[in-house]
């Protein structure tokens, strides 16, 4: 099964490398500012209790990050019952950037193109699990992050203020599709 602590981690040194704490403001980012892959967008009570402040220290800030990341998408998410560590780390990627939701809902779309009769609801539960469970993990990989893809492609084609939010898009996505290789 997979291990959420390391999928965690992956993802947030996709957000930050080094681990530095470092608090990101682009103006294309609709989620504002961003510390470890959280937005203050989406997680106002962290910008109340002092997240993206720079004087929060980023030993303390990784811890904040480590728990939001378990509260709000490691245990919604069943990622620790999924079997595949890849598929779990990409779900999990996905999901911070565009919410759970979307997220499984986009898996779902996946799973049905592996063979897999699930519901399109966007809800993580033990029916999504288990078709999770009996796919080929690499192919269902691919699938997921082919439209992933097509979902970032269509976002920037939508609003043109996200174009220059593509390329990383897109290397997160093929980062995600190498999972499989390490």
């Amino acid at each position: 099964m997979a291990d959420a602590k390391a999928a965690v981690d992956a993802v947030m040194r996709q957000e930050d490398a080094r681990l530095a704490g470092i608090i990101t403001n682009r103006t294309s980012d609709r989620g504002g500012l961003t510390r470890f892959g959280l937005t203050a967008k989406n997680h106002p009570l962290l910008l109340n209790a002092g997240f993206y402040d720079p004087s929060t220290d980023a030993a303390t800030a990784f811890k904040i990050a480590e728990t939001t990341y378990q509260a709000e998408y490691t245990g919604p998410l069943f990622l620790v019952q999924i079997a595949s560590q890849a598929i779990a780390t990409a779900l999990l990627s996905f999901a911070v950037n565009e919410g759970n939701s979307k997220a499984v809902s986009l898996l779902q779309r996946a799973l049905l193109v592996n063979g897999q009769s699930v519901g399109l609801d966007g809800r993580m539960g033990p029916a999504t699990v288990a078709a999770i469970n009996a796919c080929d993990a690499k192919q269902l990989l691919n699938h997921y992050c082919d439209l992933e893809a097509i979902f970032y492609a269509g976002l920037a084609a939508a609003d043109p203020t996200q174009k220059a939010n593509l390329k990383g898009w897109l290397n997160r996505v093929q980062n995600d599709r190498q999972l499989l290789a390490s």
